[in-house]
């Protein structure tokens, strides 16, 4: 089964590239393991939580006829499903973001060295227009998607708490991604308060992220994304040339987050891992896997081996691969 929920507009079928309005929500659902636009079925909100909170109770079953339920023990991953929202970046179609939510969901299964890592992945499209020379049209649609997003991670809540079906959440946004999950947490903050610790959700995971790299600063724009998840792992390649020029034709030379990593280890929150990829996120690896090193982490197997500690909740010391950086407050780490 997929998952797939949009705020695009549908029109005559198809999914554009332009915001439903009032934060609308299409809940979408599709047998086939690799599904086109046109392969999803709608159904109402009541339907999707039901159907998503089935398959985890089935993961569920699976952890606990291998570990026990709910085990917890010192440097070991919680023994849980995972509920995990996939939010696209800039240049994405609705055909496009399914394909890449798909490639994710599937490269994490595959790599998989264990059972630990069981649960159900969600792909959120937002109206990207899938074209190279659409970033302004993106930045704004990303910004009218926060409404949509702000739901969707509500629900999310409510079916991660149901007491038959605890599962920890988990947020991977890619690239422009970012700036849509920085943005709908800020507007969340602004609605409810912004108390550190919220837990709205478990694992935040940052790849590639084009937002400044202040932003999780105490203050910063993105200040909210630390405050609502319990932790935030950004993932970070000096040789992402994409960033690069987002950096110096877009942003007026501010350095992007997912390229230079945080600028201020010493103001971070102790919730914030940051892991340079330079040694995996390379131009060797992306042409190896004939892709960028901007959306290479969705298949280098390091990387991937990383995500799937992370959102597990195992504690940051115990990942293997990590080898801590000197005067990061052990908030930074080379990823080997």
């Amino acid at each position: 089964m997929r998952y797939m929920i949009t705020n695009r507009k549908r029109s005559k079928g198809e999914f554009g590239n332009d915001n439903e309005p009032d934060g609308k929500l299409h809940y979408l659902l599709s047998q086939k393991d690799k599904p086109s636009g046109r392969d999803f079925k709608e159904t109402s909100p009541d339907g999707f939580a039901d159907v998503v909170t089935k398959a985890l109770l089935a993961e569920k079953q699976v952890l606990t006829r291998r570990y026990g339920l709910e085990r917890d023990l010192p440097g070991t991953p919680k023994v849980r499903p995972i509920l995990c929202l996939y939010i696209h970046g800039y240049n994405n179609d609705f055909d496009e973001a399914v394909e890449e939510y798909v490639d994710l969901d599937q490269e994490l299964r595959r790599t998989a060295e264990d059972e630990t890592y069981r649960g159900v992945q969600v792909g959120f499209t937002w109206p990207s227009a899938g074209r190279v020379t659409g970033y302004p049209h993106d930045r704004r649609e990303a910004v009218d998607s926060i409404l949509g997003l702000y739901t969707l991670l509500r629900e999310f809540k409510r079916i991660t708490e149901q007491r038959d079906c605890i599962a920890e959440t988990a947020v991977i946004a890619h690239s422009m991604g970012n700036y849509v999950l920085e943005e709908t947490l800020s507007y969340l903050a602004d609605e409810i308060g912004d108390p550190p610790g919220g837990g709205l959700i478990d694992q935040t995971l940052m790849l590639a992220a084009d937002v400044d790299n202040d932003i999780l600063e105490p203050g910063g724009l993105g200040e909210a994304i630390a405050n609502f998840s319990y932790r935030v792992t950004v993932y970070f390649s000096r040789h992402d040339d994409t960033l690069r020029k987002s950096q110096r034709l877009k942003h007026k030379g501010k350095r992007r987050l997912g390229r230079n990593g945080p600028d201020d280890y010493g103001r971070l929150r102790g919730n914030v891992v940051a892991l340079d990829c330079r040694n995996l996120a390379t131009d060797a690896q992306a042409t190896h896997y004939d892709t960028s090193v901007h959306s290479c982490y969705r298949r280098v197997p390091g990387i991937l081996r990383d995500m799937r500690f992370t959102m597990t909740g195992i504690d940051r010391e115990m990942i293997p691969g990590r080898q801590p950086v000197e005067g990061t407050n052990r908030l930074g780490y080379l990823l080997a």
